[in-house]
């Protein structure tokens, strides 16, 4: 009996570190922010939003990549083609080029 009970007791607890762990970012799913260049993307979307780029331009097919890599939070599913992208929106990214252009913009001592 006590065999039994350690073996569900460790069972239990190798289960608990496969669940997966929430995210903190919540998906609204009641809307899309869309979008056709990479810097509007931070004045059209919100953190968690579902967000949708189609260029405006077509042509280069990296842009799409450039984009997710911009703005897409990889924790989620991301849809990408030569058109455009889908995925939820992260600014986590984006807040690290402003950091970067602004410090481009100070000049050198």
């Amino acid at each position: 009996m006590k065999k039994v009970i350690l073996i569900s007791a460790a069972l239990s607890l190798l289960l608990v570190g496969c669940a997966e762990k929430s995210s903190s970012t919540k998906v609204a799913q009641d809307s899309a922010c869309y979008f056709m260049d990479i810097d509007s993307a931070k004045t059209s979307c919100k953190n968690g939003q579902v967000a949708v780029f189609a260029p405006s331009r077509w042509g280069n097919e990296q842009l799409p990549i450039y984009a997710a890599s911009s703005f897409c939070d990889f924790r989620f599913s991301i849809v990408q083609t030569n058109g455009g992208v889908s995925c939820v929106f992260t600014d986590a990214r984006l807040k690290e080029k402003v950091a970067d252009k602004k410090d481009d913009a100070t000049p050198a001592k």
